[in-house]
């Protein structure tokens, strides 16, 4: 009795884990893609500014017209350590739709010497995206674009803002 309870127990956590890793699971053939992008220290202001309207652009259109997406774009910090990060415009479990936004980091360039480079991941997650005017680059944008209005991707900001923990984050 107590065997064959053990064995139900078991098949259980066997079939919740395999649940949990298809909800987990992304079908990519389903999304738009665009990249994989590099921006780096040695790409002039023009070229870089290119490149992060071509990422909003997509970002803004997919959010807007509710269709699935990733954008996949590597960042080079002023020192050199390297973040690669993936943007996915879907649904959540609740078919609400949001930005995640996953993110590797190699952490290297100020470590002290002998200390072996620190891998940080992040998971964001954001369900409120709002363009903004760009501002001069010592000013925060701060005036909302009607989300109707049509604009170059160079001339404005995203907002995004995860209503629950309240977290912003500027691109």
């Amino acid at each position: 009795m107590c065997l064959k309870l053990v064995s139900i127990l078991a098949s259980f956590l066997i079939l919740q884990s395999s649940f949990i890793v298809q909800k987990v699971g992304r079908d990519l053939s389903t999304y738009d893609q665009a990249g994989p992008y590099e921006l780096n220290n040695d790409l002039h202001p023009h070229d870089a500014d290119k490149i992060l309207g071509e990422i909003r652009g997509f970002l803004w259109e997919h959010w807007k017209e509710r269709r699935p997406g990733v954008v996949k774009a590597t960042f080079f910090s002023i020192e050199g350590d390297q973040t690669t990060s993936s943007f996915f415009v879907e649904p959540d479990a609740k078919s609400s739709w949001r930005i995640s936004v996953e993110s590797v980091s190699i952490i290297s360039a100020l470590l002290p010497k002998r200390r072996k480079p620190r891998r940080e991941i992040t998971h964001e997650f954001y369900d409120e995206i709002e363009r903004l005017e760009a501002t001069s680059e010592n000013a925060p944008p701060s005036v909302p674009i009607p989300s109707h209005s049509i604009r170059q991707p160079q001339t404005y900001r995203i907002r995004f803002r995860n209503s629950r923990t309240n977290a912003i984050r500027l691109f």
